[in-house]
């Protein structure tokens, strides 16, 4: 059967998860087809087209990983170096920590202190080697190389990493190291990069199904590592198609060693109860899905959601992205499946659930909390399990747009992993961690760690 047509699948979706705008675009062998749909701005709209740039979030991680491997590729870093070896002036609470991090625990989330908060969120024009400064103030959770949680800081150092070893700053290094070279022309961070372009901004659903702004859209300087690339549908499947390439750009010159390419999608890590994967490579999250490699990384920003998929073994690639929040993660979500089954035949399996039971999950109830989220999980008197989330600032609690109270599921086997159920979250995977004694002592909701308070 003749795969679905992309804008009709694309209208579908929509239909059941609304967006003010959205991209969808698809990668086989060369060959490369988009569909769109709406507009960048609902107070100055302008049609989505290939050229329109969306906030890629977490995705600009391949390129800072990307760029650390092509100059280990050249000869000039190695992933075991100690990190302090190029980035001298770091600190960290923990003196062992600072001695025994290298370059790859940066570039697979397992640095080992609590990473969840955006680099650089003091002072939005804060360079990186300011932030670099402040990472000593994050508390050490793991040895590095003991786990992974989901790391921006560890991101972001890397950036400053890149700056100290090329010369440039991040910005500049990431251009000349990765974006000119690839003809990556609608890809970029500054203002100067996007004022002549069409780009899209956040938008937030209201309480009657329509859709407002999000402000600010502007990233922190310091987070450029980590989340901080505007990017064409276009470019992100030209991204794409250097990653499942031999490591040589159009005109045949060599870029990185293809072999370093294909390092980025091997496993470092096994993930437990994280809808990101089943694995962490060097940069991408990795899944098997009916057997089939799938390297994949997604990213979220004030009200935009994009996510970038590769197949290597199909040499396919899959990007999609939208500008409406909360309903653009569930819009990803279904994007990617149904281009993933229509296309090549590859199924998700279907979340098998089972009841809560203390006496084999442990006591849940509580609250858990890292330096972004405070998270409470409560169980009702028909034992299902609920879960409430707030930002944080500090010690204090502050107001949180679009995330509400959710259910979670347990999932089937003895690992203490769950499912959000509804909500802005909806889909996303977690767990509960146990210590030696089998008492529950954190909550990792998609990797990243929240330490129990109560």
């Amino acid at each position: 059967m003749a795969p679905t047509d992309l804008n009709t699948q694309l209208t579908d979706i929509v239909e059941r998860h609304p967006v003010p705008g959205a991209a969808l675009g698809i990668w086989h062998e060369g060959d490369v087809r988009f569909a769109f749909h709406g507009y960048t701005n609902v107070e100055n709209p302008l049609p989505v087209n290939s050229r329109t740039r969306f906030q890629i979030g977490s995705i600009s991680k391949t390129y800072a990983v990307t760029a650390v491997m092509r100059l280990v590729s050249d000869g000039v870093v190695t992933l075991d170096d100690p990190v302090r070896q190029h980035v001298p002036e770091l600190r960290l609470a923990d003196q062992a920590a600072l001695e025994t991090l290298v370059v790859r625990n940066l570039l697979n989330h397992t640095a080992g202190w609590d990473g969840s908060m955006t680099s650089g969120c003091r002072d939005i024009d804060a360079p990186l080697k300011e932030f670099v400064h402040c990472i000593n103030e994050l508390e050490q959770l793991d040895p590095p190389g003991a786990r992974v949680a989901y790391n921006n800081s560890g991101v972001a150092l890397a950036g400053r990493l890149l700056e100290n070893v090329t010369g440039q700053d991040y910005e500049d290094a990431i251009r000349s190291l990765l974006l000119e070279p690839i003809g990556l022309n609608r890809t970029g961070f500054t203002t100067d990069d996007l004022v002549a372009e069409r780009c899209t901004v956040g938008h937030q659903e209201n309480d009657d199904g329509n859709f407002h702004v999000a402000r600010p859209w502007r990233w922190p300087r310091a987070a450029n590592p980590e989340g901080g690339l505007v990017s064409s549908l276009g470019d992100q499947l030209a991204w794409a198609a250097f990653h499942l390439g031999d490591g040589t750009t159009e005109d045949g010159s060599r870029l990185i060693k293809g072999s370093h390419l294909a390092a980025m999608r091997r496993p470092t890590k096994c993930l437990v109860g994280s809808s990101l994967g089943d694995a962490v490579g060097l940069g991408w999250f990795l899944t098997e899905i009916d057997g089939t490699l799938v390297a994949s990384h997604p990213g979220s920003t004030n009200g935009q959601h994009a996510e970038l998929l590769l197949v290597p073994e199909h040499r396919f690639a899959v990007a999609v992205a939208t500008n409406g929040a909360p309903s653009g993660m569930r819009f990803l979500r279904e994007t990617t499946n149904a281009v993933l089954a229509d296309h090549l035949g590859l199924h998700r399996p279907r979340p098998q659930l089972r009841p809560y039971n203390t006496d084999r999950d442990g006591d849940v109830a509580g609250v858990f909390a890292s330096s972004l989220l405070r998270l409470e999980v409560s169980v009702d008197d028909d034992g299902e399990l609920h879960m409430s989330l707030a930002l944080r600032s500090g010690d204090e609690i502050v107001a949180s747009d679009g995330i509400e109270s959710c259910r979670l599921g347990v999932l089937s086997g003895d690992r203490g992993e769950f499912l959000v159920l509804d909500g802005a979250l909806e889909g996303l995977m977690g767990a509960f961690v146990r210590d030696a004694n089998g008492t529950v002592t954190e909550l990792s909701l998609d990797t990243r760690l929240h330490q129990r308070a109560v």
